[in-house]
């Protein structure tokens, strides 16, 4: 009776586990697929609240951007009539803003665009809207001229505190998309903006003639279920409903997950691999598989030992997110969320640096090297980065920094000092913005520590350069200077003129060509553009035109029987460089049938200082074509009597700044000349401007002399004028 009663409880007791068992196991498969379920939708927010603060981001800059254009026609006005004559100040505007086109319209909707279009547009929404005041963007629209896929930005143009018109401008509808592409598209496959109708506001192509529908281009119908979800889809967008649902395209899994944009009723949909967001859930489901059919104590175990894991791949995933392999930092994605968390932004400040001259560490001594240098500067950044700071590794050489203002220039320097100590001969371009009260944009603040990180590589040495307004100033007069020097060049603007070079008798020998700039009118001398050109690599063509002008100078000289003389020319470093040289002038000279004797090549010392491998076999080439080598600025740098004697230069010209200091420095200058005739070179003196510094000068046989004293700089007429006397 026993034993039964005994069986019985046994089996009650077996019975009682087994439910227990199954509860359990139910209860605990309930609750992974719960917090899958939450993560699955905070991971899809999240990606979609990035591409939306990146579009957000984009469309606000544009609209900035034609807000200062609009005040720029404001402050232009002098009456009402004045305001279609605004759109003469934006001639370089639609290639620095990327805009396609941009007009101004009257109260009355008659349109003026920058290429003398003239339109009415009063029947146009964007301009009802922006006339009430508002600053409105359309969804895809054709261009007339090109029947590309346009988007029209427009905002108020006020006079005297009144809306007088308005001011468009058509930017390209594909720009956006292949921002967010740039963005993420290590991410997940596409993010695209609709309206509440399933219809695209961007596009991947530029020509299109009807609306797009995602349905149609994008989320085909493939089933009833797809066809189901679609419905739901356009209904939640009538209602303003966030949502997400799985989607299957062409036998693939995709989130499908869409968002307010906050813009005309717009919304950000993405589209998401269900591979990516379910990754790292899965371990947990093979785990729940294999412990299915094991006893109670199993199965506790079991739970332990999921929840463990569940733990650990979170911590992967925010490892993976958050942080660095190779430095072991945080990265630039901890950085963004960091910023969202100080309470007091404006004792903040955001720096970013980059090691000078990384890539070409890499190239010589390869990237384990580069490696263990970031992992160096990783280290000593850990040391200097306080609790409630954070440093970041962002990608290649970056590095990202949110710091105390307080000390910080006194802390940046340490910290370089200390690096030095353990990685020889580095330095860094250093840039930095101090956080104001307002709320921006991560992208927005780190653009500003960019610019100013970027100011900071024109020193060869570790700099820190700070963001300011007048930086951003800076940087947009220089892009404007670029493009004037750019259409100076397509217009053959720059010139040479001439300063004649005289012997020891006072006979015109010779001439060195200068090069100025024709521009609106006035001439521009090469202080003001040479440093620009040279950075950008402009100066090459600048160069090409000077030496094309002088050949057409003494071409025309030739023709009409002048006796001409040689004219030097000034080689820029970029030109030297790229070896492209040797080959333009015999090309040039050959068009124009000129002597390489009558072409004298100016190489300015400091060049030769960086560059002596590449001294010796420039000149040689230059020799074996008949051309004159002159020595320029000698004293000014650097150059080994090693270069002097094995570069066979032709002459020697001693610098202007030896000349302004005699007679105190006529000792060096006659040894400057000795040693220069020791090896067989002619000597020319420049920057010669009295009667007293030639008497110094007359007494050591100097072959030339060049200055203020004997000529200025001529124009070609006025050194013909000077051919035709001597």
């Amino acid at each position: 009776m026993n034993t039964f009663k005994n069986f019985k409880i046994l089996i009650l007791g077996t019975f009682l586990f087994i439910i227990c068992f199954f509860c359990l196991l139910l209860g605990f498969n309930h609750y992974i697929n719960r917090k899958t379920t939450e993560q699955t939708k905070l991971t899809l927010d999240n990606i979609t609240s990035i591409s939306n603060n990146i579009i957000t981001t984009h469309i606000q800059n544009t609209f900035d951007t034609l807000t200062v254009l609009s005040n720029k026609v404001t402050e232009s006005m002098h009456s009402i009539e004045d305001l279609h004559k605004g759109i003469s100040q934006f001639d370089n505007i639609c290639d620095i803003a990327h805009f396609k086109n941009i007009g101004i319209a009257d109260s009355k909707g008659n349109a003026v665009s920058l290429d003398g279009t003239t339109v009415n547009i009063a029947k146009r929404a964007y301009f009802k809207e922006s006339l009430n005041g508002k600053k409105y963007m359309t969804s895809i629209l054709t261009d007339l001229r090109d029947a590309h896929a346009i988007n029209i930005f427009s905002v108020p143009v006020y006079y005297k505190e009144e809306i007088v018109g308005v001011l468009a401008a058509g930017y390209d509808s594909t720009l956006l998309y292949q921002s967010l592409r740039k963005n993420f598209s290590n991410i997940f496959s596409s993010t695209y903006i609709i309206d509440d109708e399933g219809y695209l506001i961007t596009t991947t192509h530029s020509q299109t003639n009807t609306k797009e529908s995602i349905f149609e281009t994008v989320l085909p119908v493939e089933s009833e279920e797809a066809s189901n979800i679609q419905k739901q889809l356009l209904q939640n967008l009538q209602n303003q409903v966030s949502s997400y649902k799985l989607y299957t395209i062409q036998g693939t899994s995709y989130y499908i997950y869409y968002k307010p944009l906050e813009l005309n009723n717009w919304w950000v949909l993405s589209i998401i691999p269900e591979t990516t967001v379910y990754e790292q859930t899965a371990p947990i489901a093979r785990s729940l598989k294999l412990v299915s059919g094991l006893f109670f104590l199993i199965v506790i175990v079991f739970i332990i030992f999921t929840v463990y894991r569940y733990k650990k791949q979170e911590a992967k995933l925010e490892a993976f997110a958050f942080f660095d392999p190779v430095t072991h930092l945080h990265s630039r994605a901890y950085i963004e969320k960091f910023l969202h968390t100080l309470s007091q932004k404006s004792s903040y400040c955001l720096v970013t640096f980059d090691i000078k001259k990384f890539k070409t560490i890499n190239e010589l001594y390869g990237t384990e090297k580069g490696d263990s240098i970031l992992q160096e500067t990783a280290n000593l950044l850990q040391q200097y980065t306080s609790s409630y700071e954070a440093s970041a590794h962002s990608y290649g050489d970056e590095f990202l920094l949110i710091w105390k203002s307080k000390n910080l220039e006194e802390r940046l320097t340490s910290f370089i000092k200390d690096l030095k100590k353990s990685v020889y001969n580095i330095d860094l371009s250093i840039g930095v913005y101090q956080f104001g009260e307002e709320s921006l944009h991560f992208e927005r603040v780190y653009s500003y520590a960019h610019l100013a990180r970027k100011e900071s590589k024109s020193s060869l040495d570790t700099k820190i350069s700070y963001y300011s307004n007048e930086l951003m100033d800076t940087i947009l007069s220089e892009r404007e200077m670029e493009h004037a020097i750019l259409q100076g060049i397509q217009n053959k603007a720059f010139k040479a003129w001439i300063q004649p070079k005289f012997d020891i008798n006072g006979q015109l020998s010779g001439g060195e060509a200068l090069v100025r700039w024709y521009h609106d009118g006035k001439i521009i001398f090469p202080d003001q553009f040479i440093e620009i050109s040279e950075s950008n690599g402009m100066i090459k063509e600048i160069d090409k035109l000077v030496i094309e002008n002088v050949c057409q100078l003494l071409h025309t000289w030739q023709e009409n029987n002048l006796k001409v003389c040689p004219i030097s020319l000034n080689l820029s470093r970029v030109y030297l460089e790229n070896g492209e040289i040797l080959e333009y002038l015999k090309e040039i000279t050959a068009n124009y049938h000129i002597p390489h004797s009558l072409l004298q090549l100016e190489i300015t010392e400091s060049w030769f200082s960086k560059n002596e491998w590449k001294l010796e076999q420039t000149i040689n080439s230059l020799h074996e074509e008949g051309f004159t080598i002159l020595l320029d600025d000698f004293g000014t740098g650097y150059s080994s009597l090693k270069n002097i004697s094995t570069s066979h230069f032709d002459i020697l010209k001693i610098d202007k700044l030896f000349v302004d200091n005699l007679p105190h420095d006529l000792p060096l200058v006659k040894y400057t000349i000795h040693l220069a005739k020791s090896f067989s070179m002619n000597v020319i003196v420049e920057g010669v401007e009295t009667k007293e510094q030639i008497d110094h000068l007359k007494p050591f046989h100097i072959d030339e002399f060049q200055g203020y004293y004997y000529s200025k700089p001529l124009t070609p007429n006025d050194f013909e004028k000077l051919l035709k006397m001597s």
